[in-house]
This record gives C-alpha cells, sequence and structure tokens, in this order.
C-alpha cells in the first residue's frame, strides 16, 4: 500500500470517528440507535475483512468468508467485529483439535472455529436460554457447523447450582453467573450451572488424542472453572487456553495456570479490571496469537 492510501485510510477513519460522535448526540433516542451507531462505527472494518453488515430496525445481519450471522442488538456488531474483524481467538495448528467454547453467546466464536478444518468437534456451554436460542440460530445459519458443533444449555463453574438473574436482551454478551449485571431489568432467567470437572471428563475421554483448546468468556466464572478443572485432573490436559478475565481476577488466573504448567501471555485491555490471557502448553503445537 502506498503511502497516499495510508493517509486516505487514516483521514477517512477519522472522519467516520467525528461523524459517529456528531450522530451520538443529535440522533433521538430510540430502540435502534446503539445497532446504528455501533454499525457506522465499525463499518469500514467489516468491509476490510470481506463482510457485509445490514442492520433492519433489531435485526443485525453479517455475512462474507463463507459465515452468516445474525443477531438482535448492537453487541452482535461488537462481539463480532473482535472474533471477525479482529481475529482475537484464532489460532493455527497442525494436528487435530478439539475447541470447549465455555460462554457460547450467540454463537459466533463456535462459528469461526467450526470453519477451521482442524478442528474436529466443538463443545459450547451457554446457561441463558434466550442466548442460546440466537445461537442456535446462527449455528443453523452456518451448515458446516452441523454435526460439528455441540451446544449445551448450562453454564460450567465448580458445583452443580441453579440461579435466577436479571437478564438484558441487548447485551447477552455481557452476562455474568457470578453477578447480577443488570438488576434493574424487569426480565429474569432461571439458568444452571455444573461442575467443569464433571462434565468435562468424559470430552477428554472421547478425544484422548487430540490437542485440546479451550475459549473461556464467561464474564467472572473463569477463576471457579480452572480451579475445579485443577481439582478434577483436567486442567494439566488442555493444551491452548483462550481466556478473557473479568473484574481483577488476573493474579489468581496466572498463578492457577504457571502452577500447572503453562507459559502465558497476559493483556490488560481495562487495567485491574478486564483482559485476555493466552496460555499454552507447547508453543510449537499452536502459532498465530501466541507466535
Amino acid at each position: 500500500m502506498y503511502s497516499g492510501e495510508v493517509t486516505v485510510k487514516k483521514y477517512t477513519a477519522k472522519i467516520r470517528r467525528i461523524i459517529h460522535k456528531i450522530l451520538l448526540f443529535l440522533m433521538p433516542d430510540c430502540r435502534y440507535k446503539q445497532e446504528w451507531l455501533t454499525y457506522y462505527r465499525f463499518r469500514s472494518s467489516f468491509e476490510d475483512a470481506g463482510y457485509a453488515v445490514a442492520v433492519k430496525r433489531d435485526i443485525v445481519r453479517i455475512s462474507g468468508n463463507g459465515i452468516v450471522i445474525t443477531g438482535n442488538s448492537g453487541n452482535t456488531i461488537l462481539t463480532a467485529h473482535g472474533i471477525l474483524c479482529g481475529h482475537e481467538y484464532d489460532f493455527f495448528s497442525p494436528f487435530d483439535c478439539i475447541v470447549v467454547d465455555i460462554g457460547l453467546n450467540i454463537g459466533i466464536a463456535s462459528v469461526f472455529f467450526a470453519q477451521k478444518n482442524n478442528v474436529k468437534k466443538v463443545y459450547a456451554y451457554e446457561p441463558f436460554l434466550p442466548t442460546l436460542k440466537q445461537a442456535l440460530e446462527n449455528l443453523s445459519n452456518n451448515p458446516f457447523c452441523e454435526g460439528k458443533v455441540e451446544t449445551f444449555p448450562f453454564g460450567l463453574g465448580n458445583a452443580e447450582k441453579e440461579l435466577t438473574i436479571h437478564y438484558n436482551a441487548d447485551q447477552p454478551g455481557s452476562m455474568s453467573t457470578v453477578r447480577d449485571v443488570y438488576p434493574d431489568s424487569p426480565v429474569s432467567e432461571k439458568v444452571v450451572i455444573k461442575s467443569a470437572a464433571s462434565e468435562l471428563s468424559s470430552v477428554f475421554t472421547r478425544h484422548p488424542d487430540f490437542k485440546k483448546v479451550f475459549k473461556i468468556d464467561c464474564e467472572g466464572s473463569e477463576v471457579e472453572i480452572l480451579q475445579d478443572l485443577q481439582s478434577g485432573g483436567l486442567l494439566q490436559q488442555i493444551d491452548l487456553i483462550l481466556l478473557e478475565w473479568h473484574w481483577g481476577c488476573a493474579e489468581t488466573l496466572i498463578q492457577e495456570l504457571i502452577k500447572n504448567g503453562f507459559a502465558l501471555t497476559c493483556r490488560h485491555d481495562i487495567p485491574n479490571k478486564q483482559g485476555v490471557i493466552i496460555a499454552f502448553r507447547n508453543s510449537s503445537d499452536f502459532n498465530g496469537q501466541i507466535a
């Protein structure tokens, strides 16, 4: 790319940001304001990555590169931008793998993983049933997921329990089973949590020769999940962990992972509140984000 093209792109992006701020103040509050503003903010990134984004009322549709994703809020665009444009869960390996997706959300990451030839199976866990319904629609939208992605209508933790938690349909990717994040919401959901070690032991037994990749984005449950896996003897069998941490638990997670033989990187997106850990046993097995 020539320097002139870089300059044009730079100023085009700057103009988009300015227009976005103007729209934020001028656009009247309405049910679909967030969808339109989020779309406008990330439109050029999606185009550069080969995706088309359409927003019609409260339906968002993202298509391109053999993938179709739909969702019911601007949160769909935000989540898809990180996964599809930013490749935040991408990895490369010469070995066959299974992926355990803890925090399925509306299914974007599982669809992304299922498209990889060396990913032979995805096991995905989502405790909030309205969110799971959207995920099942997205898996159905992408035929290559059939038979490859298996979903479970519960979350993982350190024990079996049932909870009632306020639910925000506009923020399915921010729902937590350890905090009531939206206490003012008029809608509540009953969720089931099961022991991570108990549920996943049979999965590990089923695939003894495959590399085991974990994507964990569960808004605060990550510490109890890793500790339960460690107690059950499973943490030591995982090869790669792509984890988003929350609420200042990074140091606890780092110590737990190092104790169990992982090397890792830790990023603080919001200092001491939220970030990303990439942990692996053998760097020669995986490249991409951990290269």
